[in-house]
């Protein structure tokens, strides 16, 4: 019965069970699902839910983390052309946007179309780009690392980078926290540069088939990022996010313990010498604590 499948189970057994109890407390509705869905059905409810949340975040936090002129409504409506900024952080960087003829092209006439074969402006450092060099400052604009602290940690953290040159982590902790994320990879930068776009766009849902083919946007840039041509530039590109992200795993990774053994091994170590460690070496001299002054 289940009384002696409980007591037959290891103690990694039971502490799942004891998780699941605490699951089903807090999300009833999971057996039904569970039970109702394959894993096919899983795996595209799981992604469709992950990125609505995100979608939000990006949606709700944008009109937060910069100064717009004149301010970014929170829906969709006013937002894409209909909003000057958003016109310039749409705009592909092969378009001069401070030419009035240039920029009266893009918008009024849509010359040349906003589409995802060239990238928009909002990537870019400083919002800008230029086309003879197109990977120079792609995916370091203050709005893309915001999107990625909102996503990691919380959009509270993306609104505090707003208001500051840095990014000081709150006591709750976020996605990257609570599943041990302590690095960024290619497809998460390709994933942040889609959902910023989208949420600068006037578009209410993603589509494939409109004047902006986002499943095409996504895997355009996953393609620069991981090709090989260009590995020199993205390594660099995602050691400056997990800087960003990622401050103090960084510099764990960078700064190691080099002392060798940890403590424990060093205990074993003692134990197996049989050293009681009552003798000093003339370089390892007893520390003796100052008195206060």
């Amino acid at each position: 019965d289940e009384k002696d499948l409980i007591q037959a189970a290891s103690d990694q057994e039971k502490e799942f069970d004891r998780c699941w109890d605490q699951l089903i407390k807090i999300t009833p509705y999971v057996p039904d699902l569970l039970t109702n869905c394959d894993d096919v059905d899983l795996f595209d409810y799981s992604k469709t839910t992950s990125r609505a949340e995100d979608n939000s975040k990006f949606k709700k936090g944008i009109p937060t983390w910069r100064t717009w002129a004149p301010p970014l409504p929170e829906g969709k409506k006013g937002r894409g052309f209909a909003h000057p900024e958003c016109q310039r952080m749409l705009c592909p960087i092969s378009v001069n946007f401070a030419d009035p003829n240039a920029r009266d092209a893009f918008v009024l006439h849509k010359s040349p179309p906003a589409t995802h074969h060239v990238w928009p402006r909002c990537t870019y450092a400083g919002y800008t780009g230029n086309i003879k060099n197109p990977g120079k400052g792609f995916l370091r604009s203050g709005l893309s690392k915001q999107g990625g602290l909102a996503i990691m940690h919380s959009p509270s953290e993306a609104e505090k980078l707003g208001e500051s040159s840095g990014s000081d982590r709150g006591t709750r902790p976020g996605f990257a926290d609570t599943h041990s994320i302590t690095q960024v990879t290619r497809p998460f930068l390709a994933y942040v540069a889609t959902l910023l776009r989208y949420a600068l766009s006037d578009e209410e849902a993603f589509r494939v088939n409109g004047s902006f083919n986002y499943s095409h946007y996504y895997k355009d840039i996953l393609e620069y990022l991981e090709d090989p041509a260009f590995t020199e530039a993205t390594d660099e590109l995602v050691e400056w996010w997990n800087d960003q992200l990622f401050p103090d795993a960084q510099h764990a990774r960078r700064n190691p313990d080099l002392s060798g053994m940890s403590m424990i091994e060093h205990m074993r170590a003692q134990v197996v010498a049989g050293d009681d460690g009552t003798s000093q070496s003339d370089e390892q001299s007893e520390f003796r604590e100052e008195p206060l002054q």
